[in-house]
Protein backbone atom coordinates (compact mmCIF):
# COMPACT_ATOMS: atom_id res chain seq x y z
CA UNK A 1 0.00 0.00 0.00
CA UNK A 2 1.30 3.46 -0.94
CA UNK A 3 0.22 5.51 2.06
CA UNK A 4 2.34 8.62 1.34
CA UNK A 5 -0.16 10.46 -0.94
CA UNK A 6 -2.89 9.96 1.67
CA UNK A 7 -0.55 11.30 4.38
CA UNK A 8 0.14 14.36 2.24
CA UNK A 9 -3.57 14.95 1.60
CA UNK A 10 -4.36 14.79 5.32
CA UNK A 11 -1.47 17.12 6.16
CA UNK A 12 -2.53 19.58 3.47
CA UNK A 13 -6.19 19.64 4.47
CA UNK A 14 -5.94 19.66 8.25
CA UNK A 15 -2.29 19.71 9.32
CA UNK A 16 -2.24 16.24 10.88
CA UNK A 17 1.10 14.48 10.57
CA UNK A 18 2.12 10.84 10.93
CA UNK A 19 5.69 10.15 11.95
CA UNK A 20 7.15 6.67 11.54
CA UNK A 21 5.70 5.37 14.81
CA UNK A 22 2.18 6.54 13.91
CA UNK A 23 2.16 5.58 10.22
CA UNK A 24 0.90 2.08 11.06
CA UNK A 25 -2.09 3.63 12.78
CA UNK A 26 -2.96 5.46 9.57
CA UNK A 27 -2.37 2.37 7.43
CA UNK A 28 -4.72 0.32 9.55
CA UNK A 29 -7.38 3.04 9.47
CA UNK A 30 -7.13 3.25 5.67
CA UNK A 31 -7.32 -0.54 5.35
CA UNK A 32 -10.42 -0.59 7.55
CA UNK A 33 -12.14 2.13 5.53
CA UNK A 34 -11.21 0.47 2.22
CA UNK A 35 -12.85 -2.76 3.40
CA UNK A 36 -15.95 -0.92 4.60
CA UNK A 37 -16.49 0.89 1.30
CA UNK A 38 -15.19 -2.01 -0.84
CA UNK A 39 -12.28 -0.23 -2.50
CA UNK A 40 -9.39 -2.51 -3.46
CA UNK A 41 -6.43 -0.13 -3.88
CA UNK A 42 -4.93 2.82 -2.05
CA UNK A 43 -4.90 4.82 -5.31
CA UNK A 44 -8.65 4.39 -5.72
CA UNK A 45 -9.19 5.21 -2.06
CA UNK A 46 -7.17 8.43 -2.44
CA UNK A 47 -9.45 9.52 -5.30
CA UNK A 48 -12.46 8.57 -3.20
CA UNK A 49 -11.13 10.72 -0.33
CA UNK A 50 -10.61 13.71 -2.61
CA UNK A 51 -14.07 13.42 -4.15
CA UNK A 52 -16.09 12.79 -0.97
CA UNK A 53 -15.76 15.09 2.03
CA UNK A 54 -17.85 12.71 4.15
CA UNK A 55 -15.32 9.92 3.68
CA UNK A 56 -12.48 12.26 4.66
CA UNK A 57 -14.38 12.98 7.88
CA UNK A 58 -14.83 9.23 8.48
CA UNK A 59 -11.09 8.66 8.12
CA UNK A 60 -10.32 11.50 10.52
CA UNK A 61 -12.61 9.82 13.06
CA UNK A 62 -10.55 6.64 12.74
CA UNK A 63 -7.15 8.29 13.20
CA UNK A 64 -7.88 10.71 16.03
CA UNK A 65 -8.46 8.94 19.33
CA UNK A 66 -11.10 11.04 21.07
CA UNK A 67 -10.41 9.96 24.65
CA UNK A 68 -12.01 12.51 26.95
CA UNK A 69 -14.32 12.80 29.94
CA UNK A 70 -15.97 15.37 32.19
CA UNK A 71 -13.68 17.58 34.30
CA UNK A 72 -10.43 16.31 32.82
CA UNK A 73 -7.52 18.41 34.22
CA UNK A 74 -9.99 20.10 36.62
CA UNK A 75 -7.44 22.67 37.86
CA UNK A 76 -7.80 24.66 34.63
CA UNK A 77 -11.59 24.58 34.79
CA UNK A 78 -11.64 25.64 38.44
CA UNK A 79 -9.19 28.47 37.72
CA UNK A 80 -11.52 29.65 34.95
CA UNK A 81 -14.68 29.70 37.07
CA UNK A 82 -13.13 30.95 40.33
CA UNK A 83 -10.46 33.40 39.16
CA UNK A 84 -10.54 34.30 35.46
CA UNK A 85 -14.29 34.86 35.06
CA UNK A 86 -14.47 37.26 38.06
CA UNK A 87 -11.43 39.14 36.73
CA UNK A 88 -12.91 39.46 33.23
CA UNK A 89 -16.31 40.54 34.61
CA UNK A 90 -14.58 43.26 36.60
CA UNK A 91 -12.66 44.43 33.54
CA UNK A 92 -15.76 44.52 31.34
CA UNK A 93 -17.76 46.44 33.99
CA UNK A 94 -21.01 44.85 32.88
CA UNK A 95 -20.45 45.67 29.19
CA UNK A 96 -20.27 42.94 26.59
CA UNK A 97 -20.44 39.21 27.26
CA UNK A 98 -17.87 36.56 28.12
CA UNK A 99 -16.86 34.28 25.25
CA UNK A 100 -15.03 30.98 25.77
CA UNK A 101 -13.66 28.81 22.96
CA UNK A 102 -12.96 25.09 23.33
CA UNK A 103 -10.68 24.29 20.37
CA UNK A 104 -10.58 20.57 19.63
CA UNK A 105 -13.66 19.88 21.75
CA UNK A 106 -14.04 16.21 20.73
CA UNK A 107 -17.37 14.80 22.00
CA UNK A 108 -18.15 17.84 24.13
CA UNK A 109 -17.38 16.77 27.70
CA UNK A 110 -14.84 19.57 28.21
CA UNK A 111 -17.15 22.28 26.84
CA UNK A 112 -20.02 21.20 29.08
CA UNK A 113 -17.64 20.91 32.07
CA UNK A 114 -16.69 24.57 31.65
CA UNK A 115 -20.34 25.62 31.58
CA UNK A 116 -21.19 23.46 34.61
CA UNK A 117 -18.28 24.88 36.62
CA UNK A 118 -19.38 28.45 35.91
CA UNK A 119 -22.97 27.60 36.80
CA UNK A 120 -21.77 26.04 40.07
CA UNK A 121 -19.82 29.19 40.88
CA UNK A 122 -22.59 31.69 40.13
CA UNK A 123 -25.73 29.55 40.68
CA UNK A 124 -27.64 31.94 38.43
CA UNK A 125 -25.69 33.37 35.50
CA UNK A 126 -26.91 36.93 35.07
CA UNK A 127 -24.27 37.96 32.53
CA UNK A 128 -24.03 37.07 28.83
CA UNK A 129 -21.92 33.93 28.37
CA UNK A 130 -21.05 31.83 25.31
CA UNK A 131 -19.10 28.55 25.26
CA UNK A 132 -18.24 27.41 21.73
CA UNK A 133 -16.74 23.99 20.96
CA UNK A 134 -15.08 23.31 17.61
CA UNK A 135 -13.59 20.14 16.11
CA UNK A 136 -12.59 18.91 12.67
CA UNK A 137 -14.42 15.61 13.20
CA UNK A 138 -18.08 16.01 12.31
CA UNK A 139 -18.98 12.72 13.99
CA UNK A 140 -17.80 13.84 17.43
CA UNK A 141 -19.49 17.22 16.92
CA UNK A 142 -22.81 15.46 16.34
CA UNK A 143 -22.36 13.50 19.55
CA UNK A 144 -21.52 16.70 21.44
CA UNK A 145 -24.66 18.37 20.11
CA UNK A 146 -26.77 15.40 21.25
CA UNK A 147 -25.46 15.83 24.80
CA UNK A 148 -25.91 12.12 25.58
CA UNK A 149 -23.08 10.24 27.30
CA UNK A 150 -22.24 6.80 28.69
CA UNK A 151 -21.06 6.19 32.23
CA UNK A 152 -17.36 6.12 31.32
CA UNK A 153 -17.48 9.86 30.59
CA UNK A 154 -18.29 10.51 34.27
CA UNK A 155 -15.22 8.93 35.85
CA UNK A 156 -13.89 12.23 37.25
CA UNK A 157 -17.15 13.97 38.10
CA UNK A 158 -18.64 14.15 41.59
CA UNK A 159 -21.92 12.29 41.99
CA UNK A 160 -23.80 15.34 43.24
CA UNK A 161 -22.74 17.23 40.09
CA UNK A 162 -23.80 14.44 37.72
CA UNK A 163 -27.17 14.11 39.48
CA UNK A 164 -27.68 17.87 39.30
CA UNK A 165 -26.85 18.43 35.65
CA UNK A 166 -27.78 15.17 33.89
CA UNK A 167 -30.97 13.19 33.35
CA UNK A 168 -30.73 9.36 33.36
CA UNK A 169 -31.67 7.49 30.18
CA UNK A 170 -32.10 3.76 29.43
CA UNK A 171 -29.01 1.56 28.90
CA UNK A 172 -26.90 3.43 31.48
CA UNK A 173 -26.74 6.65 29.47
CA UNK A 174 -27.22 10.25 30.61
CA UNK A 175 -28.37 13.45 28.91
CA UNK A 176 -27.12 16.94 29.76
CA UNK A 177 -29.88 19.14 31.18
CA UNK A 178 -31.29 21.82 28.94
CA UNK A 179 -30.14 24.78 31.10
CA UNK A 180 -26.49 23.76 30.47
CA UNK A 181 -27.01 22.56 26.92
CA UNK A 182 -28.32 25.93 25.77
CA UNK A 183 -25.15 27.63 27.08
CA UNK A 184 -22.92 25.66 24.70
CA UNK A 185 -22.83 25.45 20.91
CA UNK A 186 -20.71 23.25 18.67
CA UNK A 187 -19.29 23.83 15.20
CA UNK A 188 -17.32 21.76 12.72
CA UNK A 189 -14.09 23.68 12.02
CA UNK A 190 -10.54 23.01 10.82
CA UNK A 191 -8.03 24.80 13.07
CA UNK A 192 -5.56 25.01 10.19
CA UNK A 193 -7.85 27.39 8.27
CA UNK A 194 -6.18 30.74 7.81
CA UNK A 195 -9.42 32.73 8.03
CA UNK A 196 -11.34 32.31 11.26
CA UNK A 197 -15.04 33.27 11.02
CA UNK A 198 -16.55 36.01 13.18
CA UNK A 199 -18.05 33.53 15.64
CA UNK A 200 -14.47 32.51 16.60
CA UNK A 201 -13.24 36.04 17.24
CA UNK A 202 -13.15 38.22 20.37
CA UNK A 203 -12.63 35.34 22.78
CA UNK A 204 -11.88 35.97 26.46
CA UNK A 205 -10.67 32.44 27.24
CA UNK A 206 -9.52 29.63 24.94
CA UNK A 207 -9.06 25.98 25.88
CA UNK A 208 -6.67 24.26 23.46
CA UNK A 209 -5.65 21.23 25.45
CA UNK A 210 -4.17 17.91 24.32
CA UNK A 211 -4.79 18.68 20.65
CA UNK A 212 -1.45 19.81 19.22
CA UNK A 213 0.13 16.33 19.41
CA UNK A 214 -1.32 15.66 15.96
CA UNK A 215 0.39 18.63 14.24
CA UNK A 216 3.89 19.31 12.98
CA UNK A 217 5.84 22.26 14.41
CA UNK A 218 4.93 24.68 11.65
CA UNK A 219 1.22 23.88 11.94
CA UNK A 220 1.42 24.20 15.73
CA UNK A 221 2.84 27.69 15.41
CA UNK A 222 0.30 28.79 12.79
CA UNK A 223 -2.65 27.48 14.82
CA UNK A 224 -1.33 29.04 18.02
CA UNK A 225 -0.96 32.38 16.22
CA UNK A 226 -4.53 32.17 14.89
CA UNK A 227 -5.87 31.39 18.35
CA UNK A 228 -3.86 34.26 19.81
CA UNK A 229 -5.37 36.58 17.20
CA UNK A 230 -8.83 35.36 18.23
CA UNK A 231 -8.21 36.43 21.85
CA UNK A 232 -9.33 39.74 23.30
CA UNK A 233 -6.74 41.91 25.01
CA UNK A 234 -5.89 40.39 28.42
CA UNK A 235 -7.55 37.15 27.34
CA UNK A 236 -6.23 33.75 28.46
CA UNK A 237 -5.32 30.56 26.61
CA UNK A 238 -4.88 27.10 28.16
CA UNK A 239 -2.90 24.25 26.63
CA UNK A 240 -2.37 20.76 28.07
CA UNK A 241 0.17 20.45 30.85
CA UNK A 242 2.52 18.46 28.62
CA UNK A 243 2.27 21.04 25.82
CA UNK A 244 3.08 24.29 27.63
CA UNK A 245 6.78 24.58 26.81
CA UNK A 246 6.27 23.73 23.13
CA UNK A 247 3.87 26.68 22.78
CA UNK A 248 6.18 29.19 24.48
CA UNK A 249 6.77 30.88 21.12
CA UNK A 250 6.84 34.56 22.22
CA UNK A 251 3.40 34.97 20.67
CA UNK A 252 1.60 35.23 24.00
CA UNK A 253 3.03 35.83 27.47
CA UNK A 254 3.40 32.79 29.70
CA UNK A 255 2.00 33.43 33.18
CA UNK A 256 1.50 31.49 36.38
CA UNK A 257 -1.73 31.84 38.38
CA UNK A 258 -2.39 29.78 41.51
CA UNK A 259 0.22 27.22 40.45
CA UNK A 260 -1.19 26.86 36.92
CA UNK A 261 0.71 27.84 33.79
CA UNK A 262 -1.25 29.47 30.97
CA UNK A 263 -0.87 32.14 28.31
CA UNK A 264 -2.14 35.70 28.43
CA UNK A 265 -2.47 38.29 25.68
CA UNK A 266 -0.42 41.38 26.57
CA UNK A 267 0.10 40.91 30.29
CA UNK A 268 1.58 43.82 32.29
CA UNK A 269 5.26 44.70 31.94
CA UNK A 270 6.10 44.02 35.56
CA UNK A 271 5.59 40.32 34.99
CA UNK A 272 7.97 40.21 32.07
CA UNK A 273 10.63 42.09 34.05
CA UNK A 274 10.51 39.74 37.01
CA UNK A 275 9.97 36.39 35.27
CA UNK A 276 12.07 35.17 32.39
CA UNK A 277 10.70 32.49 30.07
CA UNK A 278 13.61 30.23 30.99
CA UNK A 279 12.78 30.40 34.68
CA UNK A 280 9.15 29.60 33.95
CA UNK A 281 10.18 26.62 31.82
CA UNK A 282 12.27 25.31 34.71
CA UNK A 283 9.28 25.74 37.02
CA UNK A 284 7.03 23.85 34.61
CA UNK A 285 9.45 20.94 34.39
CA UNK A 286 9.72 20.79 38.18
CA UNK A 287 5.94 21.05 38.61
CA UNK A 288 5.30 18.31 36.06
CA UNK A 289 7.92 16.10 37.64
CA UNK A 290 6.54 16.58 41.17
CA UNK A 291 2.85 16.43 40.27
CA UNK A 292 0.85 13.62 41.86
CA UNK A 293 -2.24 14.10 39.74
CA UNK A 294 -0.74 14.32 36.24
CA UNK A 295 2.64 12.61 36.37
CA UNK A 296 4.56 12.11 33.15
CA UNK A 297 6.38 8.98 32.26
CA UNK A 298 10.05 9.60 32.97
CA UNK A 299 10.98 8.45 29.49
CA UNK A 300 8.76 11.17 28.02
CA UNK A 301 10.38 13.86 30.16
CA UNK A 302 13.87 12.71 29.20
CA UNK A 303 12.85 12.81 25.54
CA UNK A 304 11.41 16.31 25.74
CA UNK A 305 13.70 18.03 28.24
CA UNK A 306 17.47 17.67 28.65
CA UNK A 307 17.77 16.41 32.23
CA UNK A 308 21.30 15.53 33.38
CA UNK A 309 21.57 12.11 35.00
CA UNK A 310 23.69 11.80 38.13
CA UNK A 311 25.23 8.67 39.61
CA UNK A 312 22.42 8.60 42.19
CA UNK A 313 19.84 8.84 39.38
CA UNK A 314 21.42 5.83 37.70
CA UNK A 315 21.37 3.90 40.95
CA UNK A 316 17.69 4.79 41.41
CA UNK A 317 16.87 3.55 37.92
CA UNK A 318 18.63 0.28 38.68
CA UNK A 319 16.70 -0.01 41.96
CA UNK A 320 13.39 0.51 40.12
CA UNK A 321 14.34 -2.15 37.60
CA UNK A 322 15.22 -4.63 40.34
CA UNK A 323 11.96 -3.92 42.19
CA UNK A 324 9.96 -4.28 38.98
CA UNK A 325 11.63 -7.61 38.17
CA UNK A 326 10.74 -8.86 41.65
CA UNK A 327 7.14 -7.71 41.16
CA UNK A 328 6.97 -9.50 37.80
CA UNK A 329 8.31 -12.71 39.28
CA UNK A 330 5.67 -12.73 42.03
CA UNK A 331 2.92 -11.79 39.56
CA UNK A 332 3.81 -14.69 37.26
CA UNK A 333 3.65 -16.99 40.28
CA UNK A 334 0.23 -15.47 41.09
CA UNK A 335 1.53 -14.19 44.42
CA UNK A 336 -0.30 -10.95 43.81
CA UNK A 337 -0.05 -9.44 47.31
CA UNK A 338 3.74 -9.74 47.16
CA UNK A 339 3.81 -8.24 43.67
CA UNK A 340 1.62 -5.33 44.74
CA UNK A 341 3.92 -4.59 47.66
CA UNK A 342 6.87 -4.19 45.28
CA UNK A 343 4.77 -2.08 42.89
CA UNK A 344 3.83 0.19 45.79
CA UNK A 345 7.52 0.68 46.64
CA UNK A 346 8.16 1.76 43.04
CA UNK A 347 5.19 4.13 42.75
CA UNK A 348 5.70 5.67 46.18
CA UNK A 349 9.09 6.90 44.96
CA UNK A 350 8.57 7.22 41.24
CA UNK A 351 5.07 8.01 39.99
CA UNK A 352 6.52 8.19 36.48
CA UNK A 353 7.02 4.40 36.25
CA UNK A 354 4.44 3.50 33.60
CA UNK A 355 5.29 -0.21 33.53
CA UNK A 356 4.57 -0.46 37.24
CA UNK A 357 1.11 1.01 36.61
CA UNK A 358 0.55 -1.43 33.74
CA UNK A 359 1.62 -4.42 35.85
CA UNK A 360 -0.75 -3.30 38.60
CA UNK A 361 -3.61 -3.04 36.08
CA UNK A 362 -2.81 -6.58 34.85
CA UNK A 363 -2.98 -7.87 38.41
CA UNK A 364 -6.27 -6.07 39.09
CA UNK A 365 -7.69 -7.66 35.94
CA UNK A 366 -6.58 -11.12 37.08
CA UNK A 367 -8.19 -10.44 40.48
CA UNK A 368 -11.36 -9.37 38.62
CA UNK A 369 -11.18 -5.93 40.22
CA UNK A 370 -12.37 -4.42 36.96
CA UNK A 371 -13.12 -0.93 38.30
CA UNK A 372 -9.60 -0.47 39.66
CA UNK A 373 -8.01 -1.94 36.52
CA UNK A 374 -10.06 0.44 34.36
CA UNK A 375 -9.10 3.42 36.51
CA UNK A 376 -5.39 2.63 36.18
CA UNK A 377 -5.60 2.18 32.40
CA UNK A 378 -7.39 5.49 31.95
CA UNK A 379 -4.77 7.24 34.06
CA UNK A 380 -2.09 5.82 31.78
CA UNK A 381 -3.97 7.07 28.71
CA UNK A 382 -4.02 10.56 30.22
CA UNK A 383 -0.24 10.43 30.03
CA UNK A 384 0.10 8.56 26.74
CA UNK A 385 -3.06 8.20 24.66
CA UNK A 386 -1.28 5.79 22.29
CA UNK A 387 -0.40 3.24 24.98
CA UNK A 388 -1.16 -0.15 23.40
CA UNK A 389 -1.20 -2.08 26.67
CA UNK A 390 -3.95 0.10 28.15
CA UNK A 391 -6.29 -0.36 25.19
CA UNK A 392 -5.76 -4.13 25.25
CA UNK A 393 -6.48 -4.29 28.97
CA UNK A 394 -9.57 -2.11 28.59
CA UNK A 395 -10.74 -4.47 25.85
CA UNK A 396 -10.21 -7.50 28.06
CA UNK A 397 -12.02 -5.80 30.94
CA UNK A 398 -15.02 -5.01 28.75
CA UNK A 399 -14.98 -8.55 27.37
CA UNK A 400 -15.03 -9.97 30.91
CA UNK A 401 -18.00 -7.73 31.65
CA UNK A 402 -19.79 -8.98 28.53
CA UNK A 403 -19.79 -5.43 27.16
CA UNK A 404 -19.21 -6.56 23.59
CA UNK A 405 -19.45 -3.18 21.83
CA UNK A 406 -17.01 -1.46 24.20
CA UNK A 407 -14.61 -4.39 23.94
CA UNK A 408 -14.66 -4.22 20.13
CA UNK A 409 -14.06 -0.46 20.29
CA UNK A 410 -11.04 -0.88 22.58
CA UNK A 411 -9.45 -3.68 20.55
CA UNK A 412 -10.03 -1.67 17.37
CA UNK A 413 -8.16 1.25 18.96
CA UNK A 414 -5.32 -1.13 19.86
CA UNK A 415 -5.14 -2.25 16.22
CA UNK A 416 -4.95 1.36 15.02
CA UNK A 417 -1.93 1.82 17.26
CA UNK A 418 -0.24 -1.48 16.39
CA UNK A 419 -1.57 -3.14 13.25
CA UNK A 420 0.36 -6.36 13.87
CA UNK A 421 -1.06 -6.95 17.36
CA UNK A 422 -2.39 -10.48 16.85
CA UNK A 423 -4.00 -10.57 20.29
CA UNK A 424 -6.29 -7.64 19.43
CA UNK A 425 -7.25 -9.28 16.12
CA UNK A 426 -7.90 -12.61 17.84
CA UNK A 427 -10.07 -10.95 20.48
CA UNK A 428 -11.99 -9.09 17.77
CA UNK A 429 -12.61 -12.40 15.98
CA UNK A 430 -14.05 -13.94 19.15
CA UNK A 431 -16.26 -10.92 19.79
CA UNK A 432 -17.58 -10.78 16.23
CA UNK A 433 -18.34 -14.49 16.46
CA UNK A 434 -20.33 -13.91 19.66
CA UNK A 435 -22.25 -11.13 17.90
CA UNK A 436 -23.02 -13.41 14.98
CA UNK A 437 -21.04 -11.23 12.57
CA UNK A 438 -19.48 -14.27 10.97
CA UNK A 439 -17.87 -12.58 7.98
CA UNK A 440 -15.90 -10.13 10.13
CA UNK A 441 -14.96 -12.90 12.58
CA UNK A 442 -13.62 -15.00 9.70
CA UNK A 443 -11.59 -12.07 8.39
CA UNK A 444 -10.02 -11.38 11.81
CA UNK A 445 -9.04 -15.04 12.31
CA UNK A 446 -7.35 -15.03 8.90
CA UNK A 447 -5.40 -11.91 9.86
CA UNK A 448 -4.23 -13.63 13.06
CA UNK A 449 -2.93 -16.59 11.06
CA UNK A 450 -0.97 -14.30 8.72
CA UNK A 451 0.55 -12.42 11.66
CA UNK A 452 1.52 -15.57 13.54
CA UNK A 453 3.07 -17.05 10.39
CA UNK A 454 5.39 -14.02 10.23
CA UNK A 455 6.98 -14.23 13.64
CA UNK A 456 7.15 -15.27 17.26
CA UNK A 457 3.93 -15.42 19.23
CA UNK A 458 5.24 -12.88 21.73
CA UNK A 459 6.04 -10.28 19.08
CA UNK A 460 3.78 -7.23 19.39
CA UNK A 461 1.63 -9.14 21.81
CA UNK A 462 1.25 -6.05 23.96
CA UNK A 463 0.84 -7.87 27.26
CA UNK A 464 3.32 -8.37 30.07
CA UNK A 465 2.51 -12.05 30.43
CA UNK A 466 3.00 -14.64 27.72
CA UNK A 467 -0.11 -16.66 26.92
CA UNK A 468 0.06 -20.40 27.46
CA UNK A 469 -0.18 -21.28 23.75
CA UNK A 470 2.30 -22.22 21.08
CA UNK A 471 2.10 -20.58 17.67
CA UNK A 472 1.04 -23.73 15.86
CA UNK A 473 -1.67 -24.39 18.47
CA UNK A 474 -3.12 -20.92 18.01
CA UNK A 475 -3.05 -21.22 14.23
CA UNK A 476 -4.83 -24.58 14.50
CA UNK A 477 -7.44 -23.01 16.80
CA UNK A 478 -8.02 -20.15 14.33
CA UNK A 479 -8.42 -22.56 11.41
CA UNK A 480 -10.85 -24.71 13.38
CA UNK A 481 -12.96 -21.66 14.21
CA UNK A 482 -12.81 -20.53 10.58
CA UNK A 483 -14.12 -23.93 9.45
CA UNK A 484 -17.08 -23.52 11.81
CA UNK A 485 -17.71 -20.02 10.49
CA UNK A 486 -17.68 -21.31 6.90
CA UNK A 487 -20.62 -23.54 7.74
CA UNK A 488 -22.54 -20.55 9.06
CA UNK A 489 -21.68 -18.47 6.00
CA UNK A 490 -22.85 -21.10 3.45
Amino acid sequence: MNIDPIKELIKKKCGLVFEVERTKLLERAVESRMIDIEVNSSEKYLNYLIAREEEFSNLITHITINETYFFREPEHIKLTSDVLIPEILKTKQGKGHIRILNAGCSTGEESYSIAIAIMEKYKTINFPLSVIGIDIDNNVINKAISGIYEKLSFRSIKENISDKYFDPLPNNRFAIKENIKKMVEFKNFNLLNTNYPDYLKNMDIIFYRNVSIYFDNNSKKNIFQSLADALNQNGYLFVGKAETIFHNLNILSLVQIDGNFLFKKKCDESFNKNNSHKNIEKAIIKKNKDSNTKAFDKKVIKKNYPIVSTVSDLKSEQNYEDLFNEAMTFAKEKKYSNALNYIKKILDNNKFHIMAHILKANIMLNLQNFDEATKICLQILDIDNLNLESYLLLGLIAKNRNDIETAIKRFREAIYIETSCWLAHYSMAELYSIKGDNEKAYREYSIVIKLLDKGNITQNQGLLFQLAFKTDHLIYLCKTNMDKLKLRLT
